[in-house]
């Protein structure tokens, strides 16, 4: 035995001891294999979460916007990349747009809510339009389509960012 390494007796020792048995613990030989076993079944479960995270694919606005008509209404988890053609501010709320029409199906917009708004101008400045306007984004997030209008009669291809870290990067 290395100095300093005890072994799991002192809790087995004495008058005030816990009671000694084989489920409790106590016998480091047999709870080796079980703490083997819990530790592998930690990594087994873990490896697939880890690999799914990876393998988000990086889609252009056309290909975002095809992707959330045919998964409709369900969203569509991925990297999105484009370049900012149009932004705007709305009551607490910016948007951003792939096209100069955000009317347009052409476009992709992107909903950047007042949660990440504060970290997002610390980060690139109080004027987030001169920010991103004409540069390529770089986010991650879902993709949808929503109806949008006074009476639900048009759709939108929509993004949400709600933190800061969704935006991966500006160029």
């Amino acid at each position: 035995i290395a100095p300093g390494f005890r072994l799991a007796g002192p809790a087995c020792i004495g008058p005030a001891a816990a009671p000694c048995s084989d489920r409790s613990g106590n016998d480091l030989d047999r709870s080796l294999p079980v703490r083997v076993a819990a530790f592998a079944a930690c990594l087994i479960l873990a490896v697939p979460a880890t690999a799914q995270r990876h393998q988000l694919e990086t889609l252009t606005a056309a290909q975002a916007i095809s992707r959330a008509g045919a998964a409709s209404p369900e969203p569509v988890r991925a990297v999105f990349e484009f370049k900012v053609a149009s932004a705007a501010k709305a009551k607490t709320d910016y948007y951003l747009d792939s096209e100069r029409n955000y009317r347009s199906p052409q476009n992709l917009g992107v909903a950047i809510r007042a949660s990440a708004i504060p970290a997002l101008t610390k980060k690139y400045g109080s004027d987030l339009k001169s920010a991103f306007v004409g540069k390529t984004v770089k986010l991650i997030g879902e993709v949808r389509r929503l109806s949008v209008g006074k009476n639900h009669n048009a759709t939108a291809t929509q993004v949400e960012v709600t933190t800061a870290g969704q935006i991966l990067g500006v160029h």
